[in-house]
């Protein structure tokens, strides 16, 4: 009889086991190795050798890393969470939680922006090397690892974002250097190149003996003595793309398909890689059928999107970082919320009756849950997105454009500053709240506070190379210049220009001497010229020429 019911029970078994190891591989459960069946051996030797134990185990280990976490041990605490993530590694809840947990709360431990760095940068990681590896595309990793390079670098609520965009840029040059996009996308793998490029393989033979025997070695190397070789192009190029793809987790070839969807992007930046995250969740997302997290992912894209038209150029000056917007982004983020907010507006027109009726299934109504809280939520971004927008706009010189943008601002935003101002007075407004104290905008002292303001912003630019930006403020300060005296003409007073006249000249001397003091000694010289005056002359402009105008620029 025992035999009997062995025998019904491993043909049973026999039976079942397809259906189980199916629905096994559909949840997840299995982790495959590259090239292979089954979970990685880094991942099975610890769970296979535990069994039944691991739950006490990973019980445990929750509780050292706390423990070691509170006492500051941050590298022990490292090595503990890495240990929990290799018991439970298809589980991106235990990821998300470790990697939020080093580049948040262990890295906001450390003073030091160094040592502050190397944690958040150990929180990256963690998700992209290790997390995603064993979660292909899961939605929440994603998430937060687009969340982590968008809080903790690419906005401004760390004391030391700039060097960390600094040091994000480093990394992005070192991998990709000046090689377009395009070019890395159709670039093969060093070993293909080599084994079908003859001229390529003597090269990296070279190369090699140079000590240059990696990709990133090769990808960063300024080597004068390669570089007249005819091949140095194709085998840096080949070496580029191997480095962004095994060093950064970066595809070139779907870096270059988010460039032509939501470009131009400057890949040296944070924001272009949040938005290469973001968009990998956003189609893991769509793939599983969650609804909130697909959602979650488009306001990503357009966050980082929207940092990028504000400050996503990254550019170098004698040894420095400094960023500047992208304007030309701004039509297709205003097309990318509008779309965004059209595709949840049909969202909710579909589902609402069905609602209402009471015939919504389980994921039709956690669709049209999200799809509410995405249409508010987009439509308070682009109103404020078309706020700034505008005075981007106008302040790099493109005027025509910024007008356009404000008619369409008006007629979607009825009833806000869009539609009661008219564009001169909304662009002066935006620049009255940047520069002047509340309540003296229409007086002198507010005059002559936002004129200052104005010209200390361009004469920066001015120092910066921005010449675009320089013009762009320059018409926005002389059209603040006319906006008064328009003013004192109205009052039909004959001293009017007497008791409320503003010094213009005085004030823009002030402006340089102002801008030139905040610049280093380098951008100082630089300043003094592209202006035309001496070093001197900028920082004391009572000693410059008082018989003509102070000149913006040298031509």
């Amino acid at each position: 009889m025992a035999l009997l019911v062995g025998a019904l029970g491993l043909g049973g078994q026999a039976l079942v086991r397809p259906r189980l190891e199916a629905r096994q591989v559909e949840a997840g459960v299995v982790v495959a190795a590259e090239g292979q069946a089954g979970m990685s051996a880094d991942l099975a030797v610890p769970v296979l050798a535990l069994g039944a134990f691991r739950g006490l185990v990973v019980d445990y280990l929750w509780l050292r890393s706390s423990t070691f976490r509170e006492q500051g041990r941050h590298f022990e605490a490292r090595q503990v969470a890495e240990q929990l993530c290799r018991l439970q590694p298809r589980l991106p809840d235990v990821w998300v939680y470790l990697g939020h947990d080093l580049a948040y709360n262990v890295a906001g431990a450390v003073e030091e922006p160094e040592a502050r760095w190397r944690w958040i940068q150990n929180g990256i990681e963690l998700l992209r090397d290790q997390g995603l590896r064993h979660n292909p595309g899961d939605p929440d990793l994603c998430f937060m690892l687009a969340r982590t390079l968008q809080d903790k670098i690419g906005t401004t609520t760390d004391d030391h974002h700039m060097r960390y965009k600094a040091w994000h840029a480093e990394q992005m040059v070192r991998a990709m250097g000046d090689t377009p996009l395009a070019v890395l996308a159709e670039a093969p793998g060093l070993a293909a190149l080599a084994a079908g490029d003859r001229g390529a393989r003597a090269l990296l033979a070279r190369a090699a003996a140079l000590g240059l025997e990696t990709p990133e070695a090769l990808a960063a190397a300024d080597a004068p003595e390669l570089a007249v070789d005819p091949a140095w192009p194709r085998v840096q190029a080949s070496a580029r793309a191997e480095a962004l793809r095994e060093r950064l987790r970066l595809d070139p070839a779907r870096m270059l398909r988010l460039d032509a969807a939501y470009g131009p992007l400057d890949w040296r930046g944070v924001d272009a890689v949040t938005v290469y995250w973001a968009s990998v969740g956003l189609e893991g997302a769509e793939r599983r059928r969650r609804h909130r997290d697909a959602y979650a992912a488009r306001r990503t894209i357009h966050a980082a999107l929207k940092n990028a038209v504000r400050r996503g150029r990254v550019e170098r000056l004698e040894g420095a970082v400094f960023l500047a917007p992208l304007p030309a982004l701004v039509p297709r983020v205003d097309a990318l919320l509008r779309e965004g907010i059209e595709d949840a507006e049909r969202a909710v027109r579909a589902l609402e009756p069905l609602a209402h009726r009471g015939g919504l299934s389980p994921d039709d109504e956690e669709r049209l849950d999200a799809a509410v809280v995405f249409l508010r939520n987009q439509r308070s971004a682009r109103e404020g997105f078309l706020g700034e927008a505008i005075i981007i706009l106008a302040e790099n010189g493109l005027e025509e454009e910024a007008r356009r943008l404000h008619a369409r601002a008006r007629r979607d935003f009825p009833g806000t500053d869009f539609e009661r101002q008219g564009y001169d007075e909304f662009v002066l407004g935006v620049l009255a709240r940047r520069f002047v104290d509340a309540g003296i905008y229409d007086s002198q002292q507010g005059m002559t506070q936002l004129l200052e303001g104005t010209w200390v912003s361009a004469y920066t630019q001015l120092a910066l190379g921005e010449d675009a930006r320089y013009r762009g403020l320059e018409a926005l300060a002389r059209a603040s210049q006319r906006r008064w005296d328009a003013y004192l003409a109205s009052l039909e007073e004959p001293d009017a220009v007497a008791r409320l006249g503003v010094r213009y000249e005085e004030v823009r001397r002030r402006a340089l001497r102002v801008a030139a003091e905040r610049l280093p000694p380098l951008l100082q010289e630089r300043l003094a010229a592209r202006a035309g005056l001496t070093r001197e002359e900028v920082l004391r402009p009572d000693r410059a020429p008082a018989a003509e105008p102070l000149p913006g620029r040298r031509p």
